[in-house]
């Protein structure tokens, strides 16, 4: 039976793998694990081998941190980055303006 904790793992887990387009099959042969052992850890199974965790946050970019605590580098930081640092400086200021006024309470 899974308990919370592993649940939100998994739900981390199977967000990473959804925004890369993944099926569980694709992403166990692209870490080296078999299928079963995808759905376990997005279902939340208790069994689930840390090294495994690892190597799934070490394709996906993310930090350990972001799938065991749901905090630290998440899947989507990579790309918006990229993004941003591409930007020349006056479009950077206006991005910083934009997210002032969306979201006023990061600032």
């Amino acid at each position: 039976m899974a308990d919370n904790k592993n649940f939100q793992i998994g739900e981390r887990i199977r967000e990473c793998r959804k925004l890369k387009s993944m099926s569980q099959s694709e992403l166990a042969e692209a870490i080296g694990v078999s299928d079963n052992t995808i759905s376990n850890m997005e279902t939340g199974n208790n069994n689930v081998k840390l090294e495994n965790i690892e190597k799934v946050a070490d394709f996906f970019k993310v930090s350990l941190d972001y799938l065991v605590k749901g905090v630290g580098q998440a899947p989507s930081d990579d790309d918006f980055l990229n993004r941003y640092n591409k930007l020349l400086q006056e479009d950077k200021k206006k991005m910083i303006e934009f997210m002032n006024i969306f979201f006023p309470e990061t600032a």
